[in-house]
């Protein structure tokens, strides 16, 4: 499994801070060409991680985002050690291994993991904890991860839900950092810029320019058009 190849994405106009790092991917597959962006841009803790990559076999595109806690560092590393965990055959069990390794750290993390086929649009995932995801199908958005457990986290006898759905042409995936925005359902028009990660991030600032929490962000979408 090798990851997507990502390059920096700069933006048009700073903002007050920009300690984050954006990229961009493009995927074309069966006369379809998708857009895959990612941001991650720390608060004050340091303790999200995001990775995309091909989970091998052709015509998929596999994430996982990864908010640790704890704030002492070991949610930092338990982090990093989800994302360097790249099995997304079966998330659900992936998550269940993952949530005894992270017992064994002493470190605890909430999760969105899955794999969508850029043919028809199947969503596999799983996901424990606070890490939001939305999908889009047939032009509508929706929460996928309502009604997941907040707790326990991943490393304390989490339970992590399946997500499975069809017919999926754009996602977005964030960690808790981006709760202060209202969601593509009540908000979809900052999606249709080309620079929606930074906008994303940007709305969620203090009048400080700095952010309460660490933000990450996974953004995959087929162009029309």
């Amino acid at each position: 499994m090798s990851p997507v190849q990502l390059r920096p994405l700069p933006r048009s106009s700073a903002p007050l801070l920009d300690r984050g790092r954006a990229a961009r991917g493009v995927v074309d597959h069966a006369g379809a060409r998708w857009t895959v962006d990612t941001l991650l841009e720390p608060g004050a803790h340091d303790e999200d991680r995001l990775a995309v990559f091909d989970p091998g076999g052709g015509g998929s595109i596999a994430f996982v985002v990864a908010d640790g806690a704890g704030n002492s560092g070991r949610g930092r590393a338990a982090a990093e050690h989800v994302v360097q965990a790249r099995e997304p055959r079966d998330p659900v069990a992936r998550l269940r291994a993952l949530d005894g390794d992270l017992a064994r750290l002493g470190a605890e993390a909430a999760v969105v993991v899955g794999r969508l086929s850029l043919g028809d649009g199947r969503f596999d995932g799983a996901a424990c904890g606070d890490v939001r995801l939305w999908i889009r199908q047939r032009g509508e958005w929706s929460l996928a991860t309502e009604g997941v457990a907040r707790k326990p986290l991943l490393g304390a006898g989490a339970s992590p839900r399946a997500i499975l759905a069809r017919g999926v042409d754009a996602l977005l995936c964030a960690s808790d950092g981006l709760a202060a925005w209202n969601g593509p359902e009540l908000a979809p028009e900052i999606l249709a810029h080309d620079d929606r990660v930074f906008r994303l991030v940007d709305a969620v600032r203090m009048r400080s320019g700095a952010l309460a929490d660490d933000v990450s962000i996974v953004w995959m979408g087929r162009e029309t058009g």
